[in-house]
């Protein structure tokens, strides 16, 4: 958040934000803690996200309305002469819901729009890697394109950032591979308060985005930890980490007094087993590499999944453990 942006919210009456029905706005969880007690909050929530494909008149029908009827709303506590800020992740212009309020609003109503610091340079930054240099193309392309789209611009680019990526991924990498590109990857995930770098694509970096992470755990306050896995690397709260999960799960119905049963196949789930050993659980550890907590050790996913099957299908206590290596 820019130094701008923070004063226009201090000056705000009312903050909207935009969110999806049922959810809650991370534009909203970013400034929370400037939010004054005297603020109204304005939360304009999509009527529909993903469950319909964009291009069908349904969504086209029902999204116009939604911003038509948000822009009447805003326009309401900005004609009873109150100070309205919009919260947008990112630039408010670049792919922004806000944009839709602008084009609505701003010859009816003073307005100024901060810029702000899209999501694309927090993850180039994030990474340390230059995206371009000199006469380099860069391209920004939405994950939601069709592969052949995807594919044709990514051929003809020198370097590429794909967003949207959520259930677009599978297609954004048959893209990256098809290229040639994969290999050159890097992708970044928002993951809550934990900044997550995944190098399955490029392992040579994995050093490097290690580094930079710890370099960022520096400078936070105390709370925070390093977690390295096997294809990347993630900065996360303490109590965001599976051990302090599992042991609120195990708190509350119908979890109390059961016994838990943990698998993973990451050195990031080493915390969710000490805990589950520490509760007389089972920990097992999926494709074992190394030392581990876990105190027993499964094959592959397959065959984890396979026993899971046929042991819990009908009650909470494994019968068969003949799968398990301890």
């Amino acid at each position: 958040m820019t130094l701008k942006a923070a004063r226009a919210l201090a000056e705000a009456n009312v903050v909207a934000y935009f969110a999806k029905r049922g959810n809650n706005s991370n534009a909203r969880a970013i400034v929370e803690a400037r939010f004054r007690p005297d603020m109204v909050e304005l939360p304009l929530l999509y009527p529909v996200t993903t469950e319909i494909d964009k291009d069908h008149d349904d969504y086209r029908s029902q999204i116009t309305d939604f911003y038509e009827r948000s822009a009447e709303q805003v326009a309401g506590h900005l004609g009873a002469g109150k100070m309205v800020a919009v919260l947008s992740e990112g630039d408010p212009l670049f792919y922004g819901s806000y944009m839709h309020l602008h084009v609505r609003l701003s010859h009816r109503f003073p307005t100024e729009v901060i810029p702000g610091i899209t999501a694309m340079s927090g993850c180039w930054s994030a990474t340390g890697l230059p995206i371009v240099q000199g006469d380099d193309v860069l391209t920004v392309l939405p994950g939601t394109m069709s592969e052949f789209e995807l594919t044709r611009r990514l051929a003809d680019t020198d370097a590429a950032v794909i967003m949207k990526v959520g259930r677009n991924l599978p297609k954004i990498r048959r893209a990256l591979e098809a290229t040639g590109k994969l290999t050159k990857a890097v992708y970044v995930e928002r993951k809550g308060p934990v900044l997550a770098i995944h190098t399955r694509a490029a392992p040579q970096l994995l050093a490097r985005a290690t580094e930079l992470v710890e370099t960022a755990l520096a400078r936070l306050p105390k709370g925070y930890r390093v977690i390295a896995g096997n294809a990347g690397v993630e900065l996360m709260p303490l109590e965001a980490a599976k051990g302090a999960a599992i042991r609120r799960f195990m708190q509350l119905e119908p979890f109390t007094g059961r016994r838990p049963v943990f698998l993973g196949d990451d050195t990031s789930d080493e915390n969710g087993f000490e805990t589950v050993n520490a509760a007389g659980g089972i920990s097992i550890r999926v494709r074992p590499q190394g030392e581990t907590a876990a105190r027993f050790a499964i094959a592959d996913v397959a065959s984890a999944i396979a026993w899971l099957a046929a042991n819990f299908n009908d009650g909470f206590e494994p019968a068969d453990r003949s799968d398990l290596v301890a």
